[in-house]
């Protein structure tokens, strides 16, 4: 059950084949490393049909900023043996108004086994308000850094990067109760009902520039449905396991509590979407759906509360 053979599913011969039945299509798909700009994106999203909701949220001055800076860390070689240069960024300022950053120079001494601090090779301040960079170098290195930052900056300002793609594309997934047929994930299984909205989401990865994906029927028999079955009660019951844990932990942050709550909600989901082809292995859960519930709100109901308290802190911290 824990190996998948996807050449034999795909090589399934029956004589009648206007009376196959599909349970449904193993799915997977890459995004390479890319920048896009934003309206090309909407443009991918609308030509294959898929909502514009699925679009990444408007890109922030600040996130773009950040993401710019941290881009031009590097690691460079010195002239003497043992000796090299670490370039990192360090946030210094951050409020209402602005973000400062320092391009700190780590100086790393193998030999003598030393560290030494550079703490302002550039100075990167970046106006909230008016949305612009301010760069004060002090060595010729930090100023090369800092106009690197400053060209990914105006990019990065209208450009999204892979993660964003693929964070796109998991959202879409996720919203057709998929089953991952690997425990590390990357191939998966989607019903039937979603074949229309599969197809668009392929049809978008493969507009997008390094976009590869690809989908093949899973035809109704004992072996396929036995797989579908294994590995849809195998994610339903650890997602349940992990409610649990974090029904148990006070100590959540409103991003753990957001994650297992949308993991949840697609363990129901898989449970609505799935329950005639699991309907003889639902003694199997280790929870009932009910007791899933309940155990959901409550986790839910200390969201609201928790990113309350984390507001206040970083405030406190301004």
């Amino acid at each position: 059950m824990s190996r998948i053979r996807l050449a034999d599913l795909s090589a399934v011969q029956l004589e009648d084949k206007n009376n196959i039945e599909v349970l449904g299509f193993m799915v997977w798909y890459s995004i390479g490393e890319q920048l896009i700009n934003r309206g090309t994106l909407l443009e991918y999203v609308v030509e294959s049909g898929l909502e514009e909701g699925f679009m990444p949220a408007e890109i922030r001055i600040p996130d773009a900023f950040r993401r710019a800076s941290k881009a031009v860390e590097c690691r460079m070689d010195s002239s003497k043996e043992g000796v090299f240069y670490r370039y990192l960024v360090r946030e210094v300022v951050s409020d209402r108004k602005m973000i400062q950053r320092n391009i700190v120079k780590e100086t790393v001494d193998s030999k003598g086994a030393r560290l030494r601090y550079a703490e302002k090779e550039a100075i990167l301040v970046l106006e909230k308000e008016e949305g612009i960079l301010r760069i004060a170098s002090v060595t010729e290195e930090g100023n090369r850094l800092g106009q690197q930052v400053a060209s990914l900056f105006e990019q990065y300002k209208s450009h999204h990067d892979s993660r964003a793609i693929r964070s796109m594309c998991l959202s879409i997934l996720r919203s057709m109760s998929p089953t991952s047929m690997r425990s590390s994930g990357g191939v998966y299984f989607v019903p039937s009902k979603y074949q229309e909205k599969l197809s668009q989401m392929l049809q978008f990865i493969r507009l997008v520039e390094k976009g590869e994906g690809d989908l093949i029927p899973l035809i109704n028999t004992k072996e396929s449905l036995e797989m579908v079955r294994h590995n849809a009660i195998r994610q339903i019951n650890e997602t349940f396991a992990k409610l649990k844990d974090a029904h148990d932990n006070p100590d959540l942050t409103a991003a753990e509590i957001t994650a297992i709550v949308e993991d949840t909600q697609l363990a129901m989901n898989i449970v609505k979407d799935y329950r005639e082809m699991i309907a003889g292995d639902l003694s199997k859960l280790e929870m009932s759906t009910l007791s899933f519930e309940k155990m959901l709100r409550s986790v839910q109901s200390r969201k609201k509360d928790r990113k309350s308290n984390e507001t206040a802190q970083r405030q406190l911290r301004f």
